[in-house]
């Protein structure tokens, strides 16, 4: 309704502004009407007439000063878009976007690329593609059923029967390592086979393996992992050193009958292990296995050293590697690396290494 209105009064105002030329063609200045009152439009007219004699500002070029009743007064009509085609949309100025994030600057630095994965992957879960298996003499399970992929995890001797006999068995990566991270999950299962059937849990991680590859225990040394009490036959993080041929050396102090891991700072001495005898041990110093899942982690440094971890503590070492090589010792800085079945189910998974420089 109001808009109805405001429109039919200015059409009365453009026509009154024509009707008010003069003979000289120019046009009358007719303020538009604020009321029906034609009194109103007469003074209007006359001061409208007067302004524009005695040469007085254009209203267009200079805004008056509001006057007491300038409410009363009719805003100008906008002009007449008569006869002109509409703006397109897609010539309209852009809005800007509510919410919008800003954009960058011209000068801003590329984001720096992701640093890559230090970490490669060596179990994927799925199958035992990068490794080799072999397997003892005794009776049991074929190699393909002692180390079988379930679950992302890999599972040995499962579906073996308790108390069964069983052989014993390595899976060995098919690359060598020199200088690295190992690092891997173990969990112990249910059943035990053979004659380890009502013993504490055994098995191993070997590294710098050399000689024979395929046997099932090949000269190296070995992280052992087992489930026995501290000083017992299979303890998580003691050395051994598999076979007649590597040598290296420990720090130790004594602990009873037993020389047990400690570091120099602690009193450690040095001392040497291995060949000629074989399968010697250095024990660890702490009982660290517990139920469900165990981390092991070996950080290896060619023949310099090695540290064994479990569950993020540092329970023994061995120093300056050698093999028995053309009638004497040389460094042994590098092999594959292998885990164990040894007559125990148990669980592997999130096995991965970093190669250090």
């Amino acid at each position: 309704m109001n808009g109805s209105i405001i429109g039919g009064g200015w059409g009365v105002a453009l026509f009154v502004a024509a009707a008010a030329c003069g003979d000289e063609g120019a046009p009358q200045q007719v303020a538009a009407p604020s009321s029906p009152d034609t009194s109103s439009s007469g003074t209007n007219n006359s001061a409208a007439s007067n302004g524009a004699a005695s040469g007085a500002p254009n209203p267009a070029e200079e805004d008056p000063a509001p006057s007491a009743d300038e409410s009363d007064v009719a805003p100008s009509p906008p002009e007449s878009t008569e006869g002109e085609s509409p703006t397109p949309l897609d010539l309209m100025p852009a809005m800007p976007v509510m919410g919008a994030a800003p954009a960058a600057p011209a000068d801003t630095p590329p984001a720096p690329p992701a640093e890559p994965d230090p970490w490669k992957v060596l179990f994927n879960g799925q199958n035992l593609d990068g490794w080799t298996a072999s397997r003892g003499v005794e009776p049991g399970q074929t190699i393909d059923q002692v180390f079988q992929v379930t679950d992302g995890m890999l599972h040995v001797y499962k579906g073996a029967v308790q108390g069964s006999s069983q052989p014993n068995a390595t899976l060995r990566t098919n690359d060598s390592y020199s200088n690295y991270v190992f690092q891997f999950e173990y969990m112990w299962a249910t059943n035990r086979f053979g004659g380890r059937s009502n013993t504490d849990r055994d098995a191993g991680v070997l590294f710098h393996v050399f000689n024979n590859l395929n046997a099932v225990w090949p000269d190296a040394f070995e992280f052992q992992m087992g489930s026995s009490p501290l000083t017992g036959e299979w303890i998580s993080g003691d050395i051994f050193v598999i076979g007649a041929n590597p040598r290296g050396e420990t720090t130790s102090i004594r602990s009873g009958n037993n020389f047990v891991f400690a570091e120099p700072a602690a009193g450690g001495m040095r001392r040497p292990i291995g060949a000629p005898n074989s399968y010697e041990r250095a024990r660890t110093n702490a009982k660290l296995d517990q139920p469900g899942w165990n981390t092991i982690e070996l950080t290896v440094k060619g023949a310099a050293e090695a540290e064994y971890k479990v569950n993020g503590v540092v329970v023994n070492r061995v120093f300056n590697m050698e093999r028995v090589m053309g009638g004497g010792f040389q460094a042994l800085d590098s092999g594959p690396i292998a885990l164990q079945a040894e007559y125990a189910e148990l669980f592997y998974r999130n096995i991965r290494i970093r190669e250090l420089p």
